[in-house]
């Protein structure tokens, strides 16, 4: 691959990686707008929904490490794995309006 091709995917990895931050950084906000529908499929649903999504999101990444150089380093893509579980748990636990205390590890 020549220098060109490796410095322009360096940029496409680094748009690609800013939009995958602002998407799941405002998740919660979109789940609010359709917050009736999230409701009524229900918890269970929403965590095997989440876990789907998960495993989509390393397969993804996993197929395209080749691609994007940010992607071959194991720290950058665990990263980005944690951060969209982050999102997704704050986003469900607003959604489904989870009392703050049902979350503390002791009384």
């Amino acid at each position: 691959m020549t220098l060109a091709f490796d410095t322009k995917m360096q940029k496409i990895s680094v748009a690609v990686i800013g939009a995958y931050l602002l998407f799941f950084g405002f998740l919660y906000k979109l789940l609010l707008l359709t917050k009736s529908f999230w409701l009524d499929i229900g918890v269970g649903m929403q965590a095997i929904l989440a876990t789907f999504l998960m495993l989509g999101i390393h397969e993804l990444i996993h197929k395209y490490q080749d691609i994007f150089p940010p992607f071959k380093n194991k720290g950058v893509t665990d990263m980005l794995q944690v951060y969209a579980l982050i999102c997704i748990i704050i986003a469900l636990v607003s959604v489904n309006d989870i009392p703050k205390n049902l979350l503390e590890l002791a009384p």
